[in-house]
């Protein structure tokens, strides 16, 4: 397990990074009502979280034992190892879409929800699926909540932010125009 902590460690350091670099930008062009940035702006965070996401997701499922491999040599446990990477990152390419659109909601003032979805993939989701999943899958059930768990709740988030979004762009064009859509 300490090896699967340290690779998602290692995972949403960049993504991290990238939402970091978003909030400033997102926070002061949503102060100046300023719609046409805050969507580009959302839309470059967006692919770029994405591709990063996709590239270190398709990482681990094309060279999951050479990554067990930087943490430890004992055959057994780069087996078990191996195969629960897989199991438990299945899905965490769509991570990057969660992690902007819920940042998002705090660089635009909106903390309830980020906080809904902050909590909703580990707490609302994750912890009941670990407890439900393994009386149909056994031990392998406790990874798998993590593989529902991510999809799930991008969707939910990105459905919701991109209300908020819609409501942004008709709340500020209809005082201004908005001539372009990025």
């Amino acid at each position: 397990m300490a090896i699967l902590n340290s690779i998602g460690q290692i995972f949403f350091m960049p993504l991290l990074g990238i939402v970091t670099g978003l909030q400033p930008i997102l926070s002061y062009n949503y102060g100046a009502r300023n719609y046409i940035r805050v969507r580009s702006s959302i839309r470059c965070a967006r692919i770029l979280s994405l591709s990063c996401a996709i590239l270190m997701w398709g990482g681990l499922m094309l060279f999951p034992r050479a990554i067990c491999l930087l943490f430890t040599e004992d055959a057994v446990l780069t087996d078990l190892t191996e195969k629960t990477i897989r199991l438990m990152f299945s899905t965490s390419f769509v991570l990057g879409l969660q992690m902007i659109n819920q940042n998002a909601f705090v660089a635009m003032g909106n903390t309830r929800f980020s906080f809904l979805f902050g909590i909703m993939r580990k707490v609302l989701l994750l912890i009941p699926l670990a407890l439900i999943l393994p009386h149909f899958f056994g031990v392998w059930g406790v990874y798998a909540a993590e593989m529902v768990s991510n999809p799930v709740t991008t969707l939910l988030t990105h459905a919701v932010f991109q209300r908020f979004l819609a409501a942004f762009k008709r709340e500020t064009c209809d005082t201004k125009p908005c001539s372009q859509t990025p």
